[in-house]
C-alpha cells in the first residue's frame, strides 16, 4: 500500500499514522471513518486503511460491494449508509439488508440448464 502512496507521491502510513482520524489539516493521513466499523485492533485498523485505499483508487470501478462482502461488513456499512436509504412520500426509508443478500440470486436459466443440480442461493426461492 505504501508503494502506491509513495509513487503518488503522497505520505506513506506508519504505525502511527494508520490508526489517526483524518484531520483538516493533513488530509492524506490517517485512517477515514467508515460508518458502522469501528476499529480496535492492530489488524481492524489496517484492514480498514486498505477498505480506504481501495475505495478511493478504485472509484466507479464497482469494487466496493465485493470488498465489503469478502471483509464480511456488507450489511455492518451498508445499514449506516445514507447511500443505502431512498425516499418514500418525502420520509427517509433504509433498506432492509438481509444476511442472505451477500450472495446474488442464479438465474433460472442457470439452474434448468444444470437439470436440478444448481440449486437457488438460501433467501432467493
Amino acid at each position: 500500500m505504501n508503494v502506491v502512496r509513495t509513487r503518488a507521491q503522497i505520505p506513506v502510513y506508519t504505525s502511527l499514522t494508520i490508526k489517526t482520524t483524518v484531520s483538516l489539516i493533513v488530509p492524506t493521513l490517517g485512517n477515514k471513518e467508515i460508518k458502522g466499523y469501528t476499529t480496535t485492533t492492530d489488524i481492524e485498523h489496517f484492514r480498514r486503511a486498505i477498505l480506504n485505499e481501495r475505495m478511493v483508487e478504485l472509484l466507479g470501478e464497482g469494487h466496493r460491494w465485493f470488498d465489503l462482502v469478502r471483509m464480511g461488513l456488507l450489511k455492518l456499512v451498508a445499514e449506516q449508509s445514507a447511500a443505502y436509504a431512498y425516499t418514500v412520500d418525502n420520509k427517509v426509508v433504509q433498506r432492509n439488508i438481509q444476511s442472505f443478500n451477500i450472495f446474488r440470486p442464479i438465474p433460472m436459466r442457470e439452474i434448468s440448464i444444470h437439470k436440478g443440480n444448481l440449486i437457488q442461493n438460501y433467501g432467493y426461492n
